[in-house]
C-alpha cells in the first residue's frame, strides 16, 4: 500500500494597498531578467527569515496616469514568521544603517520604494466652483417657484371662467324663463278679450 504524505499550502490573500513597490529605472524587459538575483541578495541583506514576493513588473505609472517607458514598477510583499504591514516594511527596506541595501539598490538601478497603489489626491474646491454650485441652486430655487406661481394663476383663472361661464348659463335660463312667462300672460289676455266679445255678442 502507498503511504500518503499530507501536503500544506499557504494561500496569501494580497491586495495593492497591502504592499509597496520597487521602481526600476530600467525597462521591464531588462528587469525581468535579474529580478531573480535581486530577490535573493535583498533578502540576504535584511537579515531576517522572510521572503520577498515580486508579484509583477510593469511599466511605472506616475501620479497623473502617464506611463514612463524607461522605468519599472514591480509590486511586492514581505511575508516571514510574523505579518508585516505597509510601515514595518518601509522601515526594513529603506533602512539608512543598512548599507549592503543601499549597495544593492545601486546595482540594480532601484530609484525608489513605494507603496503599490495610487494614492487618490481630494480635490478642493475653489471658490469658482462653488460660486457655480450657488448659482445653480438659485436658478433651481427660481425655477421651481415660478413653476408653482404660473399653476396657482392658472388654477386661478379657471375657476374664474367656470364661474363667468355658469353666471351666463344662469341669466340665460332666467331670460328664457321670463319670456315664457311673458308669451303666456300675453295668451291669457287674448283669451279674455274673446270671451268677452263672444259674451257681448249673445
Amino acid at each position: 500500500m502507498r503511504r500518503r504524505h499530507p501536503s500544506t499550502f499557504q494561500i496569501f490573500v494580497v491586495r495593492d494597498r497591502d504592499m509597496l513597490k520597487f521602481i526600476f529605472g530600467k525597462a521591464p524587459t531588462e528587469v525581468r531578467q535579474f529580478l531573480a538575483d535581486f530577490r535573493s541578495e535583498v533578502e540576504k541583506a535584511l537579515l531576517l527569515p522572510v521572503e520577498l514576493n515580486i508579484y509583477d513588473t510593469q511599466f511605472f505609472a506616475k501620479e497623473d496616469g502617464s506611463l514612463d517607458f524607461s522605468s519599472t514598477s514591480s509590486c511586492f510583499q514581505l511575508v516571514g514568521r510574523e505579518s508585516y504591514d505597509l510601515n514595518d516594511m518601509q522601515s526594513l527596506l529603506q533602512d539608512p544603517n543598512n548599507s549592503e541595501l543601499d549597495q544593492i539598490y545601486i546595482k540594480y538601478n532601484v530609484q525608489a520604494v513605494q507603496r503599490c497603489a495610487l494614492t487618490i489626491a481630494k480635490a478642493e474646491a475653489s471658490w469658482t466652483q462653488l460660486w457655480v454650485l450657488v448659482l445653480a441652486a438659485f436658478i433651481g430655487i427660481a425655477a421651481f417657484g415660478a413653476g408653482i406661481t404660473t399653476c396657482c394663476l392658472y388654477s386661478g383663472d379657471a375657476s374664474k371662467r367656470i364661474n363667468e361661464a355658469a353666471e351666463k348659463k344662469d341669466m340665460v335660463g332666467f331670460i328664457a324663463a321670463q319670456i315664457m312667462l311673458e308669451g303666456v300672460e300675453k295668451s291669457m289676455g287674448r283669451e279674455k278679450i274673446a270671451c268677452r266679445r263672444s259674451a257681448e255678442n249673445c
